[in-house]
This record gives C-alpha cells, sequence and structure tokens, in this order.
C-alpha cells in the first residue's frame, strides 16, 4: 500500500508559477553575477520546468533551467542549472576540471 500511496502522490505534483525575481537570484547564484550585471530573455516554461537564456555585461552568453512544482501544499524550487562559456562557483578557482572544460 504505501508503494500506491507514493505513485498517487508522484502524480499529483503540479507546476509552480516561478517570479521573474526568482530566475534571477537563482542565476545569480548558478553563474556567480550580481544580478545588475546580466540580462535575462527568451524565458519558456514547460510543465514543471522553466528555461531562459542569459547575457552578462561581459558578453558572456548562458542558457539556464530550473525545475519548479507544489504536492500537497509543498512547494519546491531546484537551484538553476546553467551552461555557458563557465557557470562560476568560485572566481578564483582553476582546478584541473575546469582546465580541462577550458574554463581557464
Amino acid at each position: 500500500m504505501k508503494i500506491l500511496n507514493s505513485a498517487a502522490a508522484a502524480l499529483v505534483m503540479l507546476p509552480l508559477e516561478v517570479s521573474e525575481e526568482i530566475i534571477a537570484s537563482r542565476t545569480e547564484m548558478a553563474i556567480g553575477e550580481d544580478s545588475e550585471n546580466f540580462v535575462i530573455s527568451d524565458i519558456s516554461k514547460e510543465g514543471t520546468r522553466s528555461d531562459w537564456k542569459v547575457k552578462v555585461n561581459s558578453g558572456e552568453t548562458y542558457r539556464c533551467y530550473l525545475e519548479a512544482a507544489q504536492d500537497f501544499g509543498a512547494k519546491s524550487i531546484s537551484d538553476a542549472i546553467c551552461s555557458g562559456p563557465g557557470a562560476k562557483s568560485d572566481k578564483g578557482t582553476c582546478d584541473a576540471l575546469s582546465k580541462a572544460a577550458g574554463r581557464c
């Protein structure tokens, strides 16, 4: 019976509307830039996923997405996942993995 309850709960996941402020905040964390240093465009939403493009004032561009859903009153918004010229978690880090990816 527990399996049926878990399966039923999974079917109830509903998309959650995500504001541009949340998207900007998650983007700041993902690319390591303050929101006044980038522009978000082309926001599209499909189901629980939101996709968008980011252009940083320095010219770098990224494609990002996040997932947002609610179920039984609980809301969940993921971190943004961004691809581009090198999402930065620490601007001063240039480890072997970053070098292999051509980020530094």
